[in-house]
């Protein structure tokens, strides 16, 4: 499986036994475990877990993974010490620990805190987060394609079933915010979808285990 920039891919198993056996196996390998799935760039075989992001259930999108929520702390991190920033959160360390010097005396024993305060920590405990949860499934999964570009810094999104979840509209939608991301998505359906935008590319494998001829995808490319 090759990787292009910006390109939406549908692969179509016709077989229960099929979808189910790659569906599962690219999930393992999108969590860093060995598969039969080889991806490319240049020709150069990459690691998928850190390559693509699968969403399997498309009802139950999970932003706010540990791995998500580390990458946001991270470049809320670098924002806070830029330079646009550094003066403000240099404030806010001195005034946190003067805050924490006078709960100290008022201790009955001896405390002392680290003087090097974490901003990272300080975000942690503000418990932020991607906020998503009053969202739609179209807009949820627009936010994932900026979530996967923005700050996972992942070129492939993979998802199950997104034609049968997306309308018409909803699809160009999608689509459009993942070429402006310059992300790429691989989509797997169990049917081959009525509506098909021209950008997709459609690869559908029967139940015979047969690739099928795909002719509008020729008369695309002319």
């Amino acid at each position: 499986m090759p990787l292009a920039e910006a390109s939406v891919t549908v692969l179509v198993l016709e077989r229960s036994d099929s979808f189910r056996k790659y569906v599962a196996e690219l999930s393992r390998q999108c969590d860093g475990k060995e598969g039969g799935f080889v991806l490319s760039k240049n020709w150069e075989p990459v690691s998928l877990s850190g390559s693509a992001l699968i969403l399997t259930d498309l009802f139950d999108i999970e932003i706010n993974s540990k791995k998500q929520l580390t990458v946001l702390y991270k470049k809320m991190n670098q924002i806070a010490i830029s330079p646009s920033f550094v003066r403000e959160t240099e404030a806010i360390k001195n005034a946190l620990s003067t805050w924490l010097m006078y709960i100290e005396n008022e201790l009955p024993v001896p405390v002392i805190h680290d003087l090097d305060i974490s901003i990272a920590d300080i975000l942690k405990s503000c418990g932020i987060h991607f906020d998503y949860n009053e969202a739609s499934i179209p807009d949820v999964l627009e936010m994932i394609v900026k979530v996967c570009a923005g700050f996972l810094c992942i070129p492939i999104l993979i998802c199950i079933g997104l034609h049968d979840i997306l309308d018409e509209k909803e699809l160009i939608s999608l689509y459009k915010e993942a070429e402006y991301e310059k992300l790429s998505i691989l989509d797997i359906e169990r049917h081959c979808p009525e509506y098909r935008h021209p950008k997709e590319k459609t690869f559908i494998l029967d139940k015979d285990l047969c690739e099928i001829y795909n002719e509008s995808d020729e008369n695309s490319s002319d």
